[in-house]
C-alpha cells in the first residue's frame, strides 16, 4: 500500500513537471512574440532556381494600420519593395524619412526609374534636398499618402517600369 501512494505521488509530480515545463516553454514563446517587430526580415521573391533578373512583380495587396500583405506575405510595420525583394523599413512616420533611409533605392541594380513613396494618412512634402539628391541619379520620386502609393505602385508594375516603392502604413482605414 505505501509503495502505491508512493508511486502514484511520483507521477503526479512528474505529471506538474510536465506541467510546469509546458507553461515556462509557452511563456518564453510568448515573450518572443513581443520582440518580433524588432527583427528585419528579407523576403526574396525570385526562386534560387530562376535565371538572375527574373521575378514575378510584388502587388501590395492588402494595407493597414499594422502593414502590408505583398506577394502573399505579411510584413508588420514599413515596408520597402525593390525589383525583386521587399522588407521592412524602419521609418515609422513621414518625418523620418531622409536622404539615407532612401539610399537603398540608388544602389541595386536593375536601376530603379521611380521611388513611390507612402507617408501614411496624409501626404507629407519631403525635403528640397531629397528630390534634388534623386533627379542627380535619375531617380523620380511620386509622394503620396498611402493608400493612393499603393494603387500607383501597382499600376507601375503592370505597366512593366522598373519600380520601388517605400510604404508607411496609415494609422486610419478610410471607406473608399
Amino acid at each position: 500500500m505505501m509503495v502505491l501512494v508512493k508511486l502514484r505521488r511520483n507521477i503526479f509530480n512528474i505529471s506538474l513537471c510536465t506541467i510546469w515545463r509546458s507553461v515556462q516553454t509557452a511563456t518564453q514563446l510568448y515573450h518572443n512574440i513581443d520582440d518580433e517587430h524588432l527583427k528585419t526580415s528579407v523576403n526574396f521573391i525570385t526562386h534560387p532556381k530562376e535565371k538572375f533578373g527574373k521575378h514575378k512583380p510584388a502587388y501590395v495587396t492588402r494595407y493597414g494600420p499594422k502593414g502590408f500583405v505583398v506577394h502573399g506575405s505579411r510584413v508588420l510595420g514599413s515596408l520597402v519593395i525593390l525589383p525583386g525583394l521587399f522588407l521592412h523599413w524602419k521609418v515609422k512616420n513621414a518625418n523620418e524619412i531622409c536622404l539615407e533611409s532612401l539610399e537603398l533605392f540608388a544602389l541595386v541594380k536593375p536601376r530603379i526609374d521611380i521611388i513611390v513613396i507612402g507617408t501614411g494618412d496624409k501626404v507629407v512634402r519631403l525635403d528640397e534636398e531629397i528630390h534634388r539628391e534623386m533627379r542627380k541619379r535619375q531617380i523620380a520620386l511620386e509622394v503620396q499618402d498611402t493608400a493612393n502609393a499603393c494603387a500607383t505602385y501597382n499600376f507601375l508594375l503592370e505597366e512593366g517600369r522598373v519600380t520601388g516603392a517605400a510604404l508607411i502604413p496609415p494609422t486610419l482605414l478610410h471607406d473608399r
